[in-house]
């Protein structure tokens, strides 16, 4: 939807058969959240976005426990990710990326 709806681009969903971009993806999820930044930096998205109740996410989540998903589902957004607000109900999340303190 937000390719369909949006002039956004992805780096990658759990659709891609990209596997260079879903690796990035999966790594910056499994990565600290420290080392996730320098990994979302370097695809210079604007954006973050996650289901949190996917089996994906949880899985991870729960396999690395000090990972950015863990922290992302437990609600604990590292300072360079801004929330947005979202829908009410919605079971998404969405966060800017911050860059240079900004």
């Amino acid at each position: 939807m937000i390719l369909v709806h949006t002039p956004h681009s992805v780096v990658a969903t759990g659709h891609h058969r990209n596997h260079a971009a879903m690796n990035r993806v999966i790594g910056s999820f499994v990565a600290a959240p420290a080392d996730a930044e320098r990994i979302v930096a370097a695809t210079r998205g604007d954006w973050l976005f996650l289901c949190p109740g996917k089996p994906e996410i949880a899985n991870i989540a729960e396999t690395y426990p000090a990972s950015l998903a863990a922290a992302l589902t437990a609600g604990r957004p590292p300072a360079w990710l801004e929330p947005v607000p979202l829908p009410q109900g919605s079971a998404a999340l969405l966060y800017r990326v911050r860059r240079d303190g900004n």
